[in-house]
């Protein structure tokens, strides 16, 4: 509830609620949390389904008694289960406002395809241009472009296979971050930042993927 505020004090819209972890929650008990927490944050919240760490899932019907709730705005899933987020997208009809969006990037254009409103990606931190231009050649319907720009996600998600731990999502985000002079590349204990070689390694993806390339950053025409 203190980082809502924090964020609300930044100019932010809304926070991400995702389920308590060490313990798993039953779906009612997520109900009644949610429910209770909502009205006490300082901004409106959208739900996070990331069963992968927290070892709970927000279910479908779950979202569904939430539906009544003002303060959700829509629903992020980073399940990586595109028949879960179809079945998300189906909750349009109870609450049209409501926004679905999606965490693995590399599903982002099929997401949108089921009906979502876009994604969180981690790679939007990098290159911002790629992924507006993934959503809007979705929108445009072109076919040609999408599977472009399909290829160039995919490509940077080989930072992510840097490494043999969970960590690495976040260590190949903050080192690529910190090859293109956007930030630190420091990680807070207990992880650490990618060692010399690993960071070679990123440099040589980054390299290969040429982001400087039109494919990547400018808008198609």
């Amino acid at each position: 509830m203190r980082m809502s505020k924090v964020a609300a004090e930044a100019g932010a819209d809304t926070v991400v609620l995702a389920t308590p972890y060490y313990f798993p929650a039953g779906q009612t008990e997520l109900i009644q949390y949610v429910e209770h927490i909502v009205s006490k944050l300082s901004l409106p919240t959208v739900p996070y389904n990331m069963p992968t760490l927290t070892k709970v899932w927000l279910e479908v019907e779950t979202l569904k008694s939430l539906a009544g709730q003002e303060r959700i705005l829509g629903v992020k899933d980073s399940s990586d289960d595109l028949d879960y987020y179809s079945e998300l997208c189906g909750l349009r009809s109870l609450r049209p406002d409501w926004s679905f969006l999606i965490g693995p990037e590399d599903k982002l254009i099929r997401s949108i395809s089921l009906g979502g409103n876009g994604g969180v990606n981690g790679g939007a931190n990098l290159f911002p241009r790629l992924f507006v231009d993934t959503y809007s050649a979705v929108v445009s319907k072109d076919p040609l472009r999408c599977s472009q720009l399909q290829r160039k996600i995919e490509a940077l998600g080989e930072i992510y296979t840097i490494g043999n731990y969970a960590s690495r999502f976040i260590k190949g985000t903050k080192c690529t971050a910190s090859l293109l002079g956007l930030c630190d590349d420091f990680m807070a204990e207990p992880f650490n930042r990618f060692y010399p070689e690993d960071r070679t390694n990123v440099a040589a993806i980054l390299e290969k993927l040429n982001p400087n390339s039109n494919e990547t950053t400018s808008t198609h025409s």
